[in-house]
């Protein structure tokens, strides 16, 4: 398997999740199926900070085990 994780600049400037990333060096990789293709993409969309991507696609965060950053409960794996 492959893995990349790639979180692009918005006007020159970090997103929040590079952001989050880089602040707290912690954070989950979440697996959606392709049947939640749609909603992540839509969450991936341009919002400001005090925006949540979480409550406008109406996922679900659980605690993580192992790292602080919660989990999204949808998804395949996490």
């Amino acid at each position: 398997p492959l893995l990349s994780v790639s979180i692009e600049k918005r006007n020159g400037e970090r997103k929040d999740t590079a952001r989050n990333i880089f602040d707290t060096k912690e954070f989950v990789i979440n697996v959606c199926s392709f049947e939640m293709a749609q909603t992540v993409t839509h969450a991936a969309a341009e919002f400001p900070p005090e925006v949540s991507e979480i409550e406008i696609t109406q996922l679900s965060l659980i605690p993580s085990d192992i790292v602080a950053p919660p989990r999204i409960a949808n998804t395949r794996i996490q």
